[in-house]
């Protein structure tokens, strides 16, 4: 609100929030991983999991982005005696990459006069991560 001496309270925005049904659904995300320890102080992991999306084609009047996704990952773990000599407590090194697809995905709008037309998602992510673990 904008108040001038004197004057009476001016909005500047008025907003106006209308809940717009989405019709998500529940999904099920299948995982699957495996770990191998070759030697004590070395791990590998992979995994892979599927999502596919809980949104509906967005033909109506939403506008929202949504595709099924896979992703695989890749890692690697290490694990030594304490480095800095403080605990008994090994230090953990965990180097994980990853990849995410998202599967083509185009939807057109069921009004033809709808000014959006017609969308398409779809892409790669890569990921990595790094994680340092030692306990006191």
């Amino acid at each position: 609100q904008l108040l001038q001496p004197g004057s009476k309270a001016i909005d500047l925005i008025a907003v106006r929030n209308v809940p717009v049904a989405m019709g998500t659904r529940d999904i099920v995300v299948p995982r699957a991983g495996i770990e191998f320890a070759p030697t004590d102080g070395w791990t590998l992991r992979g995994g892979a999991q599927y999502r596919p999306t809980p949104f509906p084609k967005a033909d109506g009047e939403a506008n929202y982005l949504d595709a099924a996704a896979t992703t695989v990952a890749l890692g690697l773990g290490a694990t030594s005696g304490d480095p800095l000599g403080l605990t008994r407590k090994p230090l953990q090194v965990d180097l994980t990459v990853a990849w995410t697809t998202l599967a083509r995905r185009t939807v057109a709008k069921r009004d033809p006069a709808n000014p959006v037309g017609a969308t398409s998602v779809y892409g790669d992510s890569w990921h990595l991560a790094l994680a340092v673990h030692h306990d006191f």
